[in-house]
Order: structure tokens, then sequence, then C-alpha cells
């Protein structure tokens, strides 16, 4: 939670986030605010596979790393930010077992 006077801070901190997730990885880089509740702000991106995902993680240097403490403090809440993982997941037909093709691992 970013209170208003934080605000102008939290989105310079916003900006060098964007290019280090961009830098690492991350497509689809959002950030959104809550209409009804303003202090509350979310980041969203992607990343094509759960692997990638893990490489994004991986790829943080000290410093984008030392971005958390600085966000954490013009945060305002009783608990640190959420974070929240998600998959996407299309709503076409699941394959069944004897469609999917076996994984065979190369040597």
């Amino acid at each position: 939670m970013i209170p208003e006077e934080n605000v102008g801070a939290f989105l310079e901190l916003m900006r060098e986030r964007r290019h280090v997730q961009t830098r690492v990885g991350a497509r689809h880089w959002t950030l959104q605010r809550n209409l009804q509740r303003p202090v509350q702000w979310t980041e969203t991106f992607s990343t094509p596979t759960w692997t990638d995902y893990l490489r994004l993680n991986h790829r943080l240097t000290t410093a984008d790393q030392e971005l958390d403490k600085r966000f954490l403090d013009l945060h305002i809440g009783e608990f640190p930010p959420q974070k929240t993982l998600l998959i996407e997941r299309s709503t076409g037909q699941t394959r069944k077992p004897e469609q999917s093709t076996p994984y065979f691992p190369r040597h």
C-alpha cells in the first residue's frame, strides 16, 4: 500500500522495476492502481513458461534485489506486499492421457 505522498517516488521506482523485469525476461509488464482503494497497486507481467519465470528470478542482480527494499520503505501496510502466482489456462478441451506425447529425455 502506497500513500499519496509516496506515489511520485513509487512511480519512479516502478519505471526502474519495469526496465529490470523486461531486461531479465518478463513480458507484458503492467502497473495498475485500484480505483476503489487508491493506496493499492498491482504489478503484473508474464513469462512464457514456469522455467522462464524461475530463470527470471535467478537473473536479478544484487542491485535489482535492492529495489525491493526501496519499495518497502514506501509501503505503509501492516504486512509486506503480497505476491500471487497465476497460471494462464486455455478454456479449450484438455488432452486425454492417451493423446499426450510421452517425454523422452535427450542424452
